[in-house]
């Protein structure tokens, strides 16, 4: 079972690739996608220290976010103040409530997406193992944007 998640990590690394971003599957920090401008490619980085399994459960996350993201007029419907915050270069917007929220909602759909890339690319989702991992990263972002 855990050979399966190294080829699924192998196929989700393919397919971020063709959309042009870089990926480090070996990352000292927390995971995190990096795009060039607002939605350009650029980077997924992936933390090291997790399984195979866990980490295509963070890839399919961040693959999320850039699903939200990849078409910007959807992106700014679905997520208004977010993405007015990102899109301005006053930092003001991005110390505000309603940024939090957002950034938070976002997190939430960013896993659900997931889960549909998931099915889309035939990637199997052991689901308690899936609502762990993502109860315990979207528990880090409450606590982050609970201290704001």
């Amino acid at each position: 079972m855990f050979h399966y998640y190294k080829e699924s990590l192998d196929k989700l690394t393919q397919y971020v690739e063709g959309q042009g971003f870089k990926v480090n599957l070996e990352y000292n920090g927390v995971s995190t996608i990096i795009w060039d401008g607002l939605n350009k490619p650029d980077v997924i980085n992936i933390e090291s220290g997790y399984s195979d399994e866990d980490k295509v459960y963070l890839m399919l996350h961040e693959i999320g976010h850039n699903e939200l993201r990849k078409k910007w007029k959807n992106y700014e419907k679905k997520f208004p103040i977010g993405s007015h915050a990102e899109s301005v270069p006053e930092k003001k917007f991005k110390r505000r409530i309603g940024y939090y929220v957002s950034c938070l909602e976002e997190e939430f759909v960013a896993w659900n997406k997931g889960l549909e890339i998931a099915k889309k690319l035939d990637i199997t989702i052991r689901q308690e193992e899936w609502d762990k991992l993502k109860n315990k990263c979207l528990m880090s972002y409450i606590r982050y944007f609970g201290k704001k």
